[in-house]
């Protein structure tokens, strides 16, 4: 896996491929149906499980998603440190797409405007997030090597029109590529089932969403220990990995812990 530092800081991205090997995959396609079954047809537009950990929805294969060798030493080896149980995971959701035909529109996690942007475009390999597809997941699009440098005038003006995400949502799936694809350098980063994109936050990216495509992609993150208290957007989970043990919080509450099989 040598030069994933170098690649991730030049294009804010690294995709693995197969990094979720397929007697995991199969048991984790299975564990997830309960998550999916209860956000389908709610009409709450995109449906997302924000925090998979909780005891209510927690499933032992989870935890050895969590713990999995292959992408936790890839986040080490990009965030920079010597054993992947240094790093802080940044929480696990499952997203699901959308209930109907429509487009998460262009932006980027931290704007330009965020208070913490600024630090943050000099240290791009410090922090990660990742999609890791346990379906076949097309629906995301990315603009790389976004990630470490102010926005161009030509991509605000291509995002403004779906700069509140919240507006965001039906559209004839017949005008997806045109939305996308008119932000420059735009390209759609299609997932196998098994395979992880570990990206940075401020790249920017978008989403193309299909209701009668089954979507179930993990989604979280890792960040450098050096950040307990930065990166406002990626708090919304602390999760230390160590070996056959995970454990998670939410403020000060402990979440279930669970030993690994």
């Amino acid at each position: 896996m040598g030069g994933l530092r170098e690649e991730f800081e030049e294009h804010g991205f690294v995709l693995l491929r197969g990094a979720i090997e397929q007697p995991l995959l199969d048991t984790l396609q299975g564990a997830v149906q309960p998550l999916i079954a209860q956000h389908t047809g709610t009409g709450g537009g995109v449906r997302r499980h924000q925090t998979v950990l909780e005891p209510d929805w927690i499933h032992p294969s989870f935890i050895d998603f969590l713990n999995l060798e292959r992408t936790n030493r890839a986040a080490a080896e990009i965030i920079g440190v010597d054993d992947p149980s240094q790093l802080s995971a940044c929480g696990l959701a499952l997203l699901m797409g959308h209930d109907e035909e429509g487009i998460l529109g262009w932006h980027r996690d931290f704007p330009d405007s965020h208070p913490e942007s600024p630090a943050l475009w000099g240290r791009s390999s410090r922090f990660i997030q990742t999609n890791c597809a346990l379906f076949d997941d097309p629906s995301l699009w990315l603009v790389p090597a976004s990630h470490d440098r102010p926005s161009t005038a030509q991509e605000l003006e291509t995002a403004a029109p779906s700069r509140d995400r919240e507006t965001d949502g039906a559209m004839p799936v017949g005008e997806h590529s045109d939305a996308l694809m008119a932000m420059p350098g735009a390209a759609n980063i299609v997932l196998q089932a098994g395979d992880c994109l570990l990206y940075n936050p401020l790249n920017w990216h978008a989403a193309s969403y299909l209701p009668s495509r089954v979507r179930a992609t993990f989604h979280g993150g890792w960040r450098h220990p050096d950040l307990p208290y930065e990166l406002e957007t990626m708090r919304w989970a602390l999760i230390r990995i160590h070996g056959s043990q995970t454990r998670a919080t939410w403020g000060s509450r402990w979440v279930r812990t669970l030993e690994g099989s």
